[in-house]
């Protein structure tokens, strides 16, 4: 079912992430921040790489997944953190930076989102371990599991722990 609330577009359906029924926000699969910094051929009109079309195009992938709730401040924070680390690496790559658990959250997000979306695409009976992933990254997300092996990230190493980022 659809809403529509002024201009906005709403899809009223259980959230992805949280489980809980309402509105849903038409969100980016990765956040803008990464579409407009590392993905986007700024030179070529802001380009990105459409997964699902398999081309270049200037329409990021979006989906009617997450609450606000979830978008904003769970998503959201985790999104920021990202973006504060990036950030600092681009503006001194050779110099450490320090990061939290919010980084393995953040890691375990896109993972999340992007097999998602992959399975969106080719439907939900592909891939038996990539659906078990995303179960085990899903509980992990919502603080009901506190590792996500077997399925890992991997996430920069210790060169990165001498100075500060704060996250928060």
């Amino acid at each position: 079912m659809h809403l529509f609330r002024g201009q906005k577009r709403w899809n009223k359906e259980l959230a992805n992430l949280c489980g809980h029924e309402g509105p849903l926000r038409h969100g980016h699969v990765w956040p803008a921040w990464a579409y407009k910094n590392y993905a986007a051929e700024v030179d070529q009109g802001g380009r990105f790489v459409h997964l699902a079309k398999g081309k270049l195009d200037n329409h990021p992938e979006r989906y009617y997944w997450f609450c606000p709730r979830c978008e904003n401040e769970i998503l959201g924070g985790w999104d920021k953190c990202g973006s504060r680390l990036c950030s600092a690496i681009d503006k001194a790559p050779s110099a450490p930076v320090a990061y939290d658990e919010r980084l393995l959250k953040f890691s375990v997000s896109i993972s999340w989102r992007t097999a998602k979306a992959w399975l969106e695409r080719k439907g939900r009976k592909s891939l038996l371990e990539l659906r078990a992933a995303c179960r085990q990254w899903k509980s992990y997300l919502l603080g009901n599991k506190h590792r996500v092996e077997p399925y890992s990230q991997h996430t920069p190493g210790r060169a990165l722990l001498a100075t500060h980022v704060y996250c928060s």
